[in-house]
């Protein structure tokens, strides 16, 4: 595939007419490509290892790019790549009154000031919706290390720290520690890299671990699963709160330690009366991580609270997008 000529202009252009809306394209060479919100997962996989790339923020392979979007803003990988919106450089957007907008562009860093594109994918569907995503792709590594460390609060704790605060910090695609209920937690990591490498991540990881305190083993291979419930705290709240909810809920909790997010792996039959047994907890978690600019996504998640001085602001945009 020959790499296409951008002639796009700023995201200003946001006419009705399709021509000025993104159309399908995949650029190999920019590692970067337009796909449908409702594309399961796997699609945008196989058109990306077709050229030796992937998208690593991913939990099933199955669900769409909007489903993943919806239930957190991180996913295992986000150590290393960093959240969603760190992946979407532009989008094909529908407001509410149905027009859809252009929003973004098609390269990694185009523009200065107010983030449009970041704003929008953090409004909870209030403002419109997805229709199509510019998704920044990474090259994909021929192999991997993945390896799980166990011992006692302190150990894990000194872990964590020498791992991210560490030189090898940027090389690690994710650093969980796992709360099952009725088990000691344990942190698993994993570096992707290339063929020839893994004895080199290995020495690092068994001196890190000698250091911290930790047992080493191989990691087992085990598949994501779609969170019910997302958690946007702090790097020194985490554990607590994977802890905290591991013990509520009785299920398995995943703390992305460096982004400071807790997943909480859960089987709901019945959603509505999950909410309602576990409101007044849910409600006081939101409010707790909310004190200190994290927030609660997911199926599970309550309606999040509207700030009253916010309400006459948002009230003007919605009036004013529905004008557009």
């Amino acid at each position: 595939m020959t790499r296409e000529v951008l002639t796009s202009k700023n995201s200003s252009d946001a006419m009705d007419d399709r021509r000025h809306l993104f159309p399908p394209f995949f650029d190999p060479v920019d590692m970067i490509g337009l796909f449908s919100s409702n594309s399961p997962l796997q699609d945008v996989l196989n058109t990306a290892e077709a050229y030796g790339l992937t998208f690593p923020l991913l939990f099933d392979p199955a669900v769409s790019l909007s489903g993943h979007m919806a239930c957190s803003d991180y996913a295992p990988a986000s150590a290393r790549f960093g959240p969603f919106v760190d992946n979407v450089i532009g989008m094909n957007w529908q407001l509410p009154s149905g027009r859809v907008v252009r929003i973004g562009e098609r390269v990694v860093k185009s523009t200065t000031g107010y983030d449009l594109l970041r704003f929008l994918l953090h409004s909870d569907g209030r403002y419109g919706q997805g229709k199509d995503y510019v998704l920044r792709l990474r090259p994909l590594a021929p192999s991997s290390v993945q390896l799980r460390f166990d011992g006692d609060a302190t150990a894990l704790f000194k872990l964590h720290q020498r791992l991210a605060l560490g030189a090898w910090a940027h090389w690690l695609d994710r650093v969980d520690e796992i709360y099952r209920a009725g088990e000691a937690p344990f942190i698993e990591v994993e570096s992707r890299c290339l063929k020839g490498e893994e004895e080199l991540f290995l020495d690092y990881f068994r001196s890190t671990a000698l250091e911290a305190g930790c047992r080493i083993a191989e990691a087992e291979s085990t598949p994501l699963k779609m969170p019910v419930l997302s958690i946007k705290s702090t790097a020194n709240t985490v554990d607590s709160l994977a802890l905290r909810c591991c013990e509520r809920f009785g299920t398995t909790c995943r703390a992305l330690l460096f982004n400071g997010v807790v997943l909480v792996d859960l089987a709901v039959g019945d959603l509505n009366a999950f909410k309602q047994s576990h409101e007044i907890f849910l409600n006081a978690l939101a409010k707790e991580v909310e004190s200190y600019g994290g927030h609660l996504m997911g199926a599970a998640a309550p309606q999040p609270s509207v700030n009253p001085l916010e309400r006459d602001w948002s009230a003007r945009i919605e009036k004013a997008w529905g004008n557009l």
